[in-house]
């Protein structure tokens, strides 16, 4: 059975009014989509009564047992409650990060015994990666159909960002100009946590119609050490700021499972690099992976120094 297409904006719109469903499978790679997906959702369960939020990491060693007593317990704070279940784990392989299934075949066939008769004082949120075309096949997906909702959450592709960054400005009731627009893409590369953030701060100033300049002003005005910076510096050799930027993002108890996901995706982009220049000119590859000008020579850098065996060592560790 296909997945149902559900956009974020469907949802967004329903607010209060939504009819919930028991459950809900969110699959996606865009960890930022997905979290503003789940609290949406989350929202408007607490608008409707569910006022407890119970939240858990499901991992291969989270027996089916204990997931079986997580879906029928009751709490004893609140008649009713959102569980959200988040089976994402970051790859310790990438060769099999893509593949490799979040949820065993245990745990499955408890959420398949769930959803022959679900709570109707509970709604489940269940979180995992992106799905290949084979597991949508599963039978876990037709039983989630046929009682919630499961759903993919696809992030914009590259030609549609400057629509995506245009309709999520205007969340914070903001305005963008299309030069504003193209500035903050360029300055967070398509990644749409950082436009995010960008789009929070602009949101505090008292024009809310942005120009290029309060983009530039914004820039200019925040600390050059980010995750990203962190990243660029490390793929640089440039181990004194590399130390000195990670320093100060422990000191402002930067969240580490972001720092390694932002580390492990730019190590997966050099491995592609590398693997694609058997057959490929190097600015075809730039252009595929939408490497912006700015950071090309970062990159440079970084597959001459790191080779395809290094950057698998390192994703490993």
């Amino acid at each position: 059975m296909q997945l149902t297409e559900l956009k974020l904006e469907q949802l967004l719109n329903q607010g209060s009014k939504l009819k919930l469903h028991p459950i809900y499978f969110l699959h996606g790679d865009e960890k930022f989509l997905l979290q503003k997906y789940t609290d949406k959702i989350i929202k408007i369960a607490q608008s409707q009564g569910f006022a407890e939020i119970t939240r858990q990491t499901i991992d291969n060693s989270f027996s089916p047992d204990e997931l079986n007593h997580l879906l029928i317990s009751q709490s004893l704070f609140a008649p009713k409650i959102c569980i959200i279940l988040n089976f994402i784990q970051f790859p310790t392989d990438i060769n099999k990060a893509s593949i490799k299934p979040s949820i065993n075949s245990d745990q499955t066939q408890s959420l398949i015994e769930y959803t022959k008769n679900p709570d109707p004082n509970k709604v489940l949120i269940i979180i995992t990666k992106k799905l290949t075309k084979a597991q949508q096949k599963k039978n876990i997906i037709t039983a989630l159909n046929k009682t919630g909702i499961a759903t993919a959450i696809w992030p914009p592709q590259a030609y549609n960002m400057h629509n995506w960054i245009t309709k999520h400005a205007q969340n914070y009731n903001l305005a963008l100009n299309n030069s504003a627009t193209q500035l903050l893409l360029e300055q967070t590369e398509n990644n749409l946590a950082a436009a995010d953030q960008a789009l929070l701060k602009l949101s505090c100033l008292t024009n809310k119609q942005i120009s290029t300049a309060d983009i530039q002003a914004l820039n200019s005005h925040q600390s050059n050490y980010s995750v990203f910076e962190l990243i660029d510096c490390a793929l640089s050799g440039n181990l004194t700021k590399t130390k000195k930027i990670f320093a100060y993002l422990k000191e402002q108890k930067t969240e580490s499972h972001f720092i390694i996901w932002t580390a492990i995706k730019a190590l997966r982009t050099l491995c592609q690099i590398h693997q694609g220049l058997k057959t490929n000119k190097l600015e075809a590859l730039y252009q595929k992976y939408q490497i912006w000008p700015k950071r090309q020579r970062i990159i440079y850098a970084a597959i001459k120094r790191l080779d395809y065996t290094q950057c698998l060592m390192l994703i490993r560790h």
